[in-house]
């Protein structure tokens, strides 16, 4: 997905991934370092980024109180979608699966 989406010189390597040992060190490598591997393969473009995912869960639609902005909804963008990463304690080995699914 990454090279259809960006360019074959963009890869995710399996040398990220000869520490895993179990489910708990692959979230950690992917919280660490795929992940921000990824926000800047994609300039924090989260769309992109759950699409490589593969909508697995690992992103999520930030839910936040906006009344703060009230008074500026004539500058900024109304339907503006945030994204954010959900709490990797959360991450199931179905969560990976999904990865490839």
């Amino acid at each position: 997905r990454i090279e259809y989406l960006l360019d074959r010189e963009k890869t995710i390597g399996h040398a990220f991934f000869i520490s895993v040992e179990n489910l708990e060190s692959l979230k950690k490598v992917f919280k660490n370092r795929i992940i921000p591997l990824l926000q800047e393969y994609f300039y924090n473009d989260y769309a992109l980024i759950d699409a490589v995912l593969n909508k697995n869960g690992m992103l999520e639609i930030s839910v936040e109180n906006k009344d703060y902005l009230k008074n500026m909804t004539e500058f900024i963008e109304s339907d503006k979608v945030v994204y954010k990463f959900s709490d990797s304690n959360n991450w199931s080995k179905d969560t990976f699966i999904k990865i490839y699914e």
